[in-house]
Order: structure tokens, then sequence, then C-alpha cells
């Protein structure tokens, strides 16, 4: 019998070893609630502060270097002329 699946949950049996690539034991599982203290943070490259892993980094987590968009732009020391 085919496992059913319930909207914005997992069967058990289903999500006991994911094999997907995407998934990595510094990144939460999908669908599963994670504490916000136990989210994964890294250290700006341009501001030095630390900021928290967000479900849209969720696939380029180990890309990230910059806490925003504004620490993006000045990544070379270059920000608007104001």
């Amino acid at each position: 019998m085919p496992i059913r699946w319930r909207r914005g949950a997992y069967k058990e049996e289903a999500c006991t070893a994911p094999s997907h690539a995407l998934y990595r034991e510094n990144i939460p599982l999908p669908n599963k609630r994670v504490a916000k203290a136990d989210l994964p943070t890294k250290i700006c490259a341009v501001c030095q502060r630390s900021f928290s892993w967000r479900k849209k980094w969720s696939k380029v987590w180990d890309e990230v270097l910059y806490c925003s968009d504004a620490c993006r732009r000045q990544r070379n020391g270059r920000g608007k002329a104001g």
C-alpha cells in the first residue's frame, strides 16, 4: 500500500533516512520545527555581525557570505557615494 502524505507533514517511515543531496547535518530538515537558537550561524564578511540560516538560503548556505544585500554591495569597500 503506498504511503499517503498529509499536507505539510512527513510520515515517520518516509523521513527516517533522507538521501537527497540538500540534506546536510547542519541544515534543518523541511517541515521539522527547529528552535531559532539551534539554527546554524555565520559571521558576515563585511560587518562582522552574526546571522542565522534562512530557508531561502537552504540550497546555497555554503556559499552565503553576507548578511544582507547592503553588505553584499559594500563587499569591495565601495559603497554608494552619498
